[in-house]
């Protein structure tokens, strides 16, 4: 008896100090379905580096008011899109992405919603499990409160607002998101550039994970299965 309660709590101590040594990480964006892009192929550092970085660089201004131009927020989205569907698509095939027919962000949720690659969000604190490098965030309308949207909510005038591209996630030793880099188009006509912003952070309210005072309201991933 004496000798398995020691086996025992041997067991345990050395169970514990595995999980001091080796803290449980969430896990990493699914690009399994990359593999027709080679092993070499790292679509985080893709998305980063050669497409939110370059597309930074352009210092394309925030511009509401001519759509053409592709510099509001949903603009700027659909310049990722287009990259990213240009460097995937030749050689793998499987994937399909959303045209300039959706040119609003709620044209885009729908267009998610419609291809069954959208989860609706209505407790944001609990978001972090969705969020990751690849993710395509929605946003509700300023100050307002989503508690259990429907894609007719979003769609709808009083529903989405603003959208935009993780590319870069920080996550605390247990693998929770603290906070995540998003690439979009934003701030006041001719004034702000778009960029890679860092202030998403977690909060104990309903802003957790939020854009200011918009609520994140829907999560997707910009890799789309046909």
């Amino acid at each position: 008896m004496k000798k398995i309660r020691f086996y025992l709590f041997l067991f345990l101590l050395l169970y514990i100090s595995f999980k001091c040594l080796f803290p449980k990480q969430a896990a990493p964006t699914d690009t399994s379905g990359l593999n027709c892009m080679g092993r070499a192929f790292d679509f985080e550092q893709f998305l980063y580096q050669d497409v939110a970085k370059k597309l930074e660089a352009q210092h394309l201004l925030y511009d509401g008011r001519k759509p053409s131009k592709l510099q509001d927020c949903s603009g700027i989205f659909h310049r990722v899109v287009q990259q990213v569907s240009d460097k995937i698509s030749p050689k793998c095939s499987q994937y399909i992405f959303p045209s300039l027919k959706e040119r609003s962000s709620r044209a885009l949720i729908r267009w998610y919603a419609e291809h069954n690659n959208l989860a609706l969000v209505g407790e944001p604190q609990a978001a972090g499990d969705l969020i990751a490098v690849g993710k395509v965030i929605f946003y509700g309308r300023q100050g307002k409160r989503y508690k259990n949207p429907t894609i007719s909510d979003l769609i709808g005038s009083g529903g989405v607002q603003h959208v935009g591209l993780v590319v870069e996630v920080e996550r605390d030793a247990a693998g929770k998101v603290l906070n995540y880099g998003l690439f979009h188009g934003h701030g006041k006509t001719g004034v702000q550039a778009a960029d890679i912003t860092y202030f998403h952070r977690w909060k104990d309210n309903h802003l957790a994970y939020g854009n200011g005072s918009q609520q994140i309201v829907g999560v997707a991933n910009i890799l789309t299965v046909k």
